[in-house]
């Protein structure tokens, strides 16, 4: 009876173990209707079928990204990431790969893989807003609040028109990453 009851109690205990450690790099997508699941999936193959066929590198990074594109619309970034950095491979600063990585990372909880490709994205875009403002997000979720505050110091050298638009998004960020700070200091 002892050895039953073990048992059980084993079997339980891993099943919960196993339920709780869903892979982040798996997301559930079951609020997307059956028909965009359908039409994802058949463009995945067929995409797939190009990318295996591809008859140049330039043709291979298209469709390695749409692949990737795939993947990460049917919540699978394992497999989205590794056609990503397929696209790498042949452009090194492809934005879309770099950002859609940056981004699935992110989701996943992995927030120095995700500031890693958003760093490279911002080597070749820091005078973008939304590249400034995603490496502020990211490097404030890793606690490196001087680093953030030199990417929009950096940010705001820059000859930017009198526009009301960026003396706003820069003073946003500065509350931003003061209030992080501020929070980060209380924990």
């Amino acid at each position: 009876m002892k050895k039953i009851t073990l048992l059980t109690l084993l079997i339980v205990t891993f099943l919960m173990i196993a339920g709780c450690g869903q892979d982040p790099y798996t997301v559930d997508i079951s609020y997307q209707s059956k028909e965009v699941q359908a039409n994802n999936q058949k463009l995945l193959k067929e995409y797939l079928d190009k990318y295996n066929n591809a008859a140049d590198d330039d043709q291979k990074m298209d469709y390695a990204a749409e692949v990737g594109f795939r993947y990460m619309q049917m919540g699978n970034y394992r497999e989205a990431i590794k056609y990503y950095e397929e696209v790498i491979k042949i452009d090194p600063v492809h934005f879309a790969a770099l950002n859609n990585i940056a981004v699935m990372h992110e989701k996943a909880g992995d927030l120095k893989k995700a500031l890693e490709y958003e760093q490279k994205l911002y080597e070749k875009e820091a005078t973008s807003v939304e590249v400034v403002r995603d490496t502020i997000r990211l490097l404030v979720k890793n606690a490196r609040f001087a680093d953030a505050q030199g990417v929009l110091e950096t940010f705001s050298s820059y000859d930017k028109k009198t526009d009301n638009y960026y003396a706003e998004f820069i003073s946003d960020q500065y509350s931003f990453i003061k209030e992080a700070q501020a929070t980060s200091t209380k924990k």
